[in-house]
């Protein structure tokens, strides 16, 4: 709401019309009460400056007055539907929605007011946490920002709405079958529907990762950006246009060496540099993975619950996901073998599974690789957080296997920042040269520069206390976070599966419309909680949310945990 000043007048209804030089007249509705007045959803750009005429006292309006309160009139309020019986979530129907009238810019232009979410619930007949949560997304989207003692204003200018415009729906029989069903699953697994933003990487956050408790997201507080600047102005500096022109299939050599020397630090696991292959990230890797080594129409299995991204990125390639269930050891052997006895591949996170939080133990460790002996079959372990499991995981299951059958996942994104989009495959000697190929032929791997700058940044003298002190820090921050939530009688016994290693905790809740209460609520206060239903393929068989301990700061984390049990005490009631 935006107030001018004026004289004391009597409460008063006018009318008032200002002639553009183009010829247009706007009129808008003003109302006058106890020395100011509230103009309702218009801009006046007046010129030549105009007088306002009211009751006899005269106000003068300098040209390009902004005159706005809410930006919404009821007929434009009847433009928003909602479909309460359909399958889409009524906030994502809404934001998207919202999203579409920012962009278009009417009947929001640039600085223009969104409506109160108090008011957008009353309106709309649904809950302010909904409203909250639509906002808080806009926020997210770069579109629209909170402004001090003044609401929510749209922050995205032309060049900005160009860049977020509404794509075109695809005309019938443009896109393949192939095609249409990848957008419908890139739009399912961000959780948004279409229109939305590029689906995000595998163990990423999106643009909210310095939120407390994003999953994924890294200490980036301690991320040493002033280091990193010196070392690539350092290799441009030697290197030249060298560093720019690509550089070996498998990746930069030196970088191969480093990663092998950190995975023997944090990880415990011996391996070389030649089985090494430099990738954009986990999701990359996999699919570098699932083109080298299956043909289309194989089957998969895939733990249920786990990442969407791992069942996207199958898909994609033609194969076929098989969701098998999570137990209190890992992925179910015995029901995967009966599901999908013809699975090429098996895609698991023995060290500590996201988002259950168990590890797998040490029968069926030996189980599965026996089976994949016996049967053929690779077994693909992605570790999104190796780096902060601790001495507390056990070793990859690379370590334990003889046959050659298991390839390891990883990435520094989850480390340094999430922009850096860099990860690795460690295969089997005997793949090493293949995978190279097709990874050349796919064009997934990262580009030269930042190879060998994150080369660099590993082989300097200073890395090892800057990762040594980056594992401790989120160990100490995810111990904090289980000590706080233990204060918590709600909370107390919440947590499921292993809490002394990794990056996040997952926590148990009554019900699933408690979870999605408790998230939507959560994002109007800044805490990127994860729904645990978001991991589940199918009809999730457990209710709750995944809180991510590496980038919350510690002196944040009481007061978040405070308000995140005030929340979950609100959701219940």
């Amino acid at each position: 709401m935006v107030w001018l000043d004026a004289p004391t007048a009597a409460c008063a209804a006018i009318r008032y019309s200002c002639a553009l030089s183009n010829g247009v007249v706007i009129i808008a509705l003003v109302i006058v009460c106890s020395g100011n007045f509230w103009i309702y959803g218009v801009y006046a750009f007046c010129d030549p400056p105009i007088t306002l005429d009211t009751a006899g006292t005269r106000w003068p309006m300098p040209t390009a007055t902004r005159l706005y309160v809410e930006c919404m009139s009821p007929d434009e309020w009847r433009g928003l539907s909602l479909d309460r019986s359909g399958e889409r979530p009524i906030y994502q129907q809404l934001y998207a929605q919202l999203r579409a009238m920012v962009l278009a810019g009417a009947p929001f232009g640039e600085g223009g007011r969104l409506p109160s979410t108090r008011r957008l619930a009353e309106e709309l007949g649904i809950s302010r946490n909904t409203a909250l949560l639509v906002y808080q997304r806009l926020r997210e989207d770069g579109l629209v920002r909170t402004q001090a003692g003044g609401g929510t204003v749209v922050d995205a200018a032309p060049e900005l709405r160009r860049e977020h415009r509404e794509i075109p729906t695809p005309r019938p029989g443009l896109l393949s079958a192939r095609g249409q069903a990848s957008l419908s699953q890139s739009n399912a697994s961000h959780g948004t529907g279409s229109p939305g933003p590029v689906p995000r990487a595998i163990g990423t956050p999106g643009s909210a990762a310095t939120s407390a408790f994003a999953v994924g997201a890294p200490p980036i507080d301690l991320f040493p950006a002033a280091l990193w600047a010196a070392l690539t102005s350092r290799r441009l500096r030697l290197s030249g246009k060298h560093a720019l022109l690509g550089t070996a299939r498998a990746g930069f050599r030196p970088l191969r060496e480093a990663i092998a020397a950190h995975l023997g630090t944090t990880r415990g696991l011996k391996c070389g540099a030649g089985q090494i292959l430099v990738t954009r990230g986990i999701g990359s890797g996999l699919e570098l993975i699932a083109r080298a080594l299956l043909d289309r129409g194989e089957s998969v299995w895939c733990e249920e619950p786990g990442h969407p991204g791992i069942r996207n990125t199958l898909d994609w390639n033609g194969l076929l996901p098989c969701p098998i269930p999570v137990d209190d050891e890992g992925l179910a052997l015995d029901t995967a073998i009966a599901t999908a006895p013809d699975a090429r591949m098996a895609v698991v996170s023995p060290a500590r599974q996201l988002p259950m939080g168990v590890i797998m133990g040490a029968r069926r460790r030996r189980r599965l690789l026996e089976y994949a002996d016996r049967s053929g079959m690779w077994v693909v372990e992605h570790e999104n957080d190796g780096a902060f499991l601790g001495t507390a995981a056990p070793p990859p299951l690379l370590a334990d296997d003889p046959h050659g059958r298991v390839i390891y996942l990883g990435t520094f994104n989850t480390l340094l920042f999430p922009q850096l989009h860099v990860g690795y495959c460690v295969v089997p000697e005997e793949l090493a040269e293949p995978c190279a190929q097709v990874l050349g032929a796919i064009g997934a791997a990262p580009s030269a520069l930042t190879q060998t700058v994150l080369a660099d940044l590993l082989d300097d003298h200073r890395s090892a206390r800057i990762l040594a002190r980056m594992r401790a820090t989120v160990a100490r921050r995810r111990e904090t976070v289980r000590a706080a939530l233990a204060q918590i009688p709600e909370l107390s016994q919440a947590a499921l599966g292993a809490v002394d290693s990794g990056s996040s905790l997952t926590l148990a809740l009554p019900a699933v419309a408690t979870e999605h209460t408790l998230v939507a609520a959560a994002a109007s206060a800044s805490l990127l909680i994860r729904p645990l239903s978001w991991y589940f393929d199918g009809k999730p068989a457990t209710s709750g949310v995944v809180l991510g301990c590496a980038a919350v700061r510690d002196e944040a984390i009481g007061s978040s945990v405070q308000t995140l049990a005030a929340l979950l005490a609100a959701a219940q009631a």
